[in-house]
């Protein structure tokens, strides 16, 4: 019997309830014994090593009042599938904030699929023919796929159109991201850098 597993996570999230060990171990297909057991492990490393999830949440929650106390935009580049509508409902309450890129649709068949609204007052959705600088006037975050900043990206498109703006704006990492030479998101962060970007 081989088990492949997607990713999960053991703590409950705003979009997802955390994987429950001890009911999983009680279902009869698992009861009856596992020989093979394939599972997801980008963070896989000692828990040690990880941040929970709620202090994480509060330390993003923090560094994001701060930085807008402070006058800055933010641009949250995000996975478009599950990261995207979970900044979304952890930020919404306290602030106003634009989704972009393939993360609105994915993010309105995520309301429709699972009955949950994420749109809001304060939670809007991009259309094709809006400014990149214009958007940051009415909102304070801006979410855009892809996470890893992939080329021609709309996330990507964020970035170099914020070379050319004089606004104070802060890009925060909320995933995992290629680090390598070849990786474009990571090469386009680091010019980011050069240009005096936070």
């Amino acid at each position: 019997t081989i088990v492949y597993t997607g990713d999960f996570c053991l703590h409950n999230q705003h979009t997802v309830v955390g994987l429950n060990v001890p009911n999983l171990l009680q279902d009869d297909f698992v009861a009856a014994g596992v020989d093979c057991l394939i599972t997801e492990s980008t963070y896989g490393s000692k828990v040690s090593d990880i941040l929970p999830y709620k202090h994480a949440e509060k330390a993003l929650l923090y560094l994001i009042d701060k930085l807008i106390k402070h006058k800055y935009k933010i641009l949250l580049p995000a996975f478009a599938v599950g990261r995207s509508q979970e900044l979304a409902l952890m930020l919404s309450e306290h602030h106003k904030l634009l989704i972009d890129g393939l993360s609105v649709k994915l993010t309105q068949t995520y309301e429709k699929m699972m009955n949950q609204t994420i749109a809001s007052s304060n939670v809007k959705y991009s259309t094709k023919n809006d400014s990149k600088i214009d958007n940051f006037d009415f909102n304070d975050i801006i979410i855009a796929s892809s996470g890893m900043i992939a080329k021609n990206s709309t996330s990507a498109q964020y970035i170099e159109e914020l070379f050319k703006c004089k606004q104070p704006i802060t890009i925060i990492r909320t995933g995992y991201m290629d680090s390598s030479e070849e990786s474009y998101g990571y090469s386009i962060l680091q010019e980011w850098k050069h240009h005096g970007g936070l």
